[in-house]
């Protein structure tokens, strides 16, 4: 080796060093992993794609997404009255959470005394990491 070279993780013997080597594990299990994950949204795609083609064909993407009936039973799909839907819903729950949650930071950024305030981040922390379909599973 010269004098001025440096030895990478990448020329780094594995066999000698115990921690390379359980880093060379971890990183081919998270590969294997990521392959894994990315194989199976691919194929669940493929699948959504292949059943779906036949029906956007005979109507097309237009009229699926602003049709109005949806009757299965003659192949008559029209997205909108569930677009609609999706999109009141969310307006009425950002209605709701924006002025709640502001105002809640508001109060604890400029009103609440120090005790209150330590009190109530860690219980919003705790909030915060749930995710808000387990809330809406629970009603």
């Amino acid at each position: 080796m010269k004098r001025n070279s440096v030895e990478t993780p990448s020329t780094h013997n594995i066999h000698k060093d115990p921690g390379a080597r359980k880093e060379k594990t971890i990183h081919i299990v998270l590969l294997l992993a990521a392959t894994v994950s990315l194989l199976a949204l691919f194929l669940i795609t493929a699948f959504v794609v292949g059943e779906g083609w036949p029906v956007m064909v005979k109507h097309g993407p237009l009229n699926l997404i602003l049709g109005t009936d949806w009757t299965p039973s003659r192949l008559s799909f029209g997205m909108l009255p569930q677009l609609t839907g999706t999109l009141l819903v969310t307006l009425g729950a950002l209605l709701i959470a924006v002025p709640l949650g502001v105002g809640c930071a508001i109060f604890l950024a400029e009103l609440s005394s120090e005790k209150v305030a330590n009190l109530l981040r860690p219980c919003i922390s705790l909030l915060a990491a749930v995710p808000s379909v387990v809330y809406g599973f629970l009603g």
